[in-house]
Parts: structure tokens; C-alpha cells; sequence
């Protein structure tokens, strides 16, 4: 399967999306300017029972949890394989309380 990769937003507001199939299983990067690991999250997808379940690890001190759940959930209920979303959005507040 391909690869996308997508942006959204202009300046400190640009957001990209990048994916990659690897066999069935499809990796998401979601990230901005200042792009790391905050926080990753993986949805397996249960056929029996027609559900997604969703664990998340959280790098200390970053609050990328919630967007790394719901791009793995969402997509995992959609594509019907497992996801793992990777995701490192830092604002550009938080990039100046760092100097």
C-alpha cells in the first residue's frame, strides 16, 4: 500500500500527517515544525468483537497523548488493521520558555 504524507495550516499552526504500511500494520507521524516523540499510541483491531483498543505511552512532561490516541483509535476502527501513531506537536509558546 502507499504512503501519504499530508500538511495542514501555515506558519507555527502547520501541522503534517506522514504514514507507512509495513505488511498490514500502518505507522502515522503526526508533527509540526519542532517534530519529536511526545507521545505513541496503538490500536489493535479485534474482529470477534468488532473493536479497537488503544494503549498509549506518554513521554514525561508532553501532553501529545491525546492526539496519538485518536489518530490511532479512529484509524484503526477504519482501516480494520493495527495502528501505531507516533505523535510531537510542540506550540510555539512552549519552543520559547526553552531559551
Amino acid at each position: 500500500m502507499k504512503s501519504i504524507k499530508i500538511s495542514e495550516g501555515k506558519g507555527r499552526t502547520r501541522v503534517s500527517l506522514s504514514t507507512q504500511w509495513i505488511g498490514n500494520d500502518l505507522i502515522l507521524c503526526i508533527f509540526n515544525k519542532q517534530g519529536h516523540i511526545g507521545a505513541v499510541a496503538v490500536a489493535d483491531f479485534d474482529h470477534q468483537e468488532n473493536r479497537a483498543s488503544t494503549s498509549v505511552i506518554t513521554r514525561l512532561g508532553h501532553k501529545d497523548d491525546s492526539i496519538a490516541y485518536m489518530a490511532a483509535y479512529r484509524i484503526c476502527r477504519y482501516v480494520k488493521e493495527p495502528v501505531c501513531a507516533i505523535a510531537g506537536i510542540h506550540t510555539w509558546t512552549a519552543s520559547l520558555r526553552r531559551k
